[in-house]
């Protein structure tokens, strides 16, 4: 990627996806104080400490590799704050709870000297596990991270970094990697009791001199926020902020921050 795209990216597609999701937060806002339109039974409010990705990271160089997203990805502003992430603080160990295709998983290798340990659960254990509702597409896929398994990017250096792991979080044996990860990626399944197994099992894979944790899709599935806004009221010194015009939670810790 050229230092003009990497600009692009970062000063003019972010700013302006940033002036669309502000206008619009503050017409939903205005229409329901004037009612004409009522807030939806499922939506629940973004009541995390909300600040903007430059003030928690750098893009230093950033790489992108598959900035198309298909469902189920995060998007592009995400995925720069993520690599952002990855260039700042410069982790060595990095675990992210659901595979998916591996776009993020690939992006997360480019832009560090980490292992990547990702887990995902293969679609043939949808039927016996607890995945329900509209998280059954995310599973049922013919391959886990086909974009790093597959060509062209299969060839790339950057993939021997990664350590593809199948398996369903709420019954995975993280133990071998408790306490040796400086970035965690939580996104699997968005129901509560796994948003709240995963938050948990990400705050026991941190070091103890602190790192990096990040949750996508706060404020996009209801369960995810109430697990994730209850997760700061049990650990009111959890430094747990939400980034501004997307869907991550992030803490930065210890050392890291």
């Amino acid at each position: 990627m050229s230092a003009w795209q990497r600009f692009q990216i970062y000063n003019l597609y972010i700013p302006s996806r940033e002036f669309a999701h502000g206008f619009r937060s503050a017409s939903r806002a205005i229409r329901e104080r004037l009612g004409l339109r009522k807030k939806r039974a499922n939506e629940v409010g973004w009541k995390l400490p909300a600040v903007h990705w430059s003030s928690i990271c750098r893009p230093n160089g950033a790489q992108f590799l598959e900035t198309d997203k298909a469902d189920g990805n995060v998007n592009l502003t995400e995925l720069a704050v993520l690599n952002a992430l990855c260039r700042t603080y410069r982790p060595k160990q990095i675990f992210e709870i659901g595979t998916f295709d591996g776009r993020t998983t690939l992006n997360l290798a480019l832009n560090s000297e980490a292992e990547v340990h990702t887990l995902d659960l293969p679609a043939e254990e949808l039927e016996s596990s607890e995945v329900i509702g509209a998280d059954k597409r995310y599973v049922d896929k013919p391959s886990s991270g086909a974009r790093f398994t597959s060509p062209p990017h299969s060839a790339l250096p950057c993939v021997k970094q990664i350590e593809l792991l199948l398996g369903n979080s709420a019954k995975f044996d993280f133990s071998p990697w408790h306490g040796k990860m400086d970035f965690i990626f939580v996104d699997g399944a968005h129901s509560y009791d796994f948003v709240v197994n995963d938050s948990d099992v990400a705050l026991k894979l941190l070091n103890p001199a602190g790192g990096v944790i990040v949750w996508h899709d706060y404020g996009v599935w209801p369960d995810v926020a109430k697990a994730l806004q209850e997760l700061k009221e049990k650990k009111p010194g959890l430094p747990l902020v939400h980034v501004k015009g997307t869907s991550l939670a992030v803490s930065v810790s210890g050392e890291a921050a």
